[in-house]
């Protein structure tokens, strides 16, 4: 396991070494797309103070920035790899493709953080947010990760049977964007409890009351949000697991 984590490490910073263009460009086209709906929305309601709504915007916007990366990252990469004839090591390597996916998730999504803090903290120095940090974002960050990547590795196995599915990825974002804005919080409390069971719903819950609303650690939330990723996580790895089956059973692999 340590071998195959060194391996992915390096993997992933060689390639944000060589191609260093790309991380700063996705930085600025999302730093400059929010502070873009920003000033429009100034400039509409002549209003420069938004208050906790502008700060639950900014969780929102980031929370969608990190999924939506995190998401479309396994899929991608199973189309790139089949394109270029790289998916076939894969699957004859002696660790199981599932984890393998699992664990190369995890590590880009942890180098993805270093550009979701430069953008948290660029947007709150353009917008004068007030979003409040504190120590326990690590655990609704986490439990959003372990959804998050179970929902790419679902993606990701019909990916295997198909290859060509990021036409459709592009469309998926607006399913996140709604899981990420929507103020499921305030059904919850009118009693629609079916709200929780949505991919990431908890975690992104439990970042708005840390973040926005200064609230105390939930433990009831924290709960939720933990049982959502564990489930998600588990999902995706079982999912991803029988459509790799599938895939060397029909001799897919090796098709594009």
């Amino acid at each position: 396991m340590f071998s195959l984590l060194y391996v992915e490490f390096s993997r992933a910073f060689l390639t944000l070494f060589r191609y260093p263009a790309n991380f700063i460009s996705h930085l600025f086209i999302n730093i400059f797309m929010f502070y873009g709906l920003f000033l429009g929305a100034s400039f509409m309601s002549g209003r420069n103070s938004f208050g906790d709504t502008l700060d639950t915007l900014v969780v929102g916007y980031t929370a969608w920035v990190m999924v939506n990366r995190t998401f479309a990252r396994t899929p991608q990469s199973i189309e790139a790899e089949a394109a270029t004839g790289v998916l076939e090591s894969i699957f004859l390597s002696r660790y199981n493709t599932s984890f393998v996916y699992m664990i190369r998730g995890f590590v880009e999504a942890i180098i993805d953080m270093a550009m979701i803090i430069i953008l948290i903290n660029a947007i709150i120095w353009l917008t004068n947010s007030n979003i409040a940090w504190t120590g326990f974002i690590a655990f609704p960050v986490l439990t959003i990760l372990f959804a998050s990547i179970g929902c790419s590795l679902m993606a990701g196995g019909f990916a295997l049977q198909w290859k060509r599915i990021s036409a459709i990825l592009p469309s998926i974002q607006f399913v996140l964007m709604f899981l990420m804005f929507a103020p499921f919080e305030t059904w919850y409390e009118q009693g629609n409890l079916l709200v929780m069971l949505l991919p990431m719903v908890p975690s992104v819950v439990m970042m708005r009351e840390l973040m926005v609303y200064d609230m105390v650690f939930n433990v009831d939330l924290a709960i939720m949000a933990m049982a959502n990723g564990v489930i998600y996580l588990t999902a995706g790895l079982i999912i991803f697991h029988k459509m790799v089956m599938r895939a060397r059973n029909n001799g897919l692999v090796g098709g594009y």
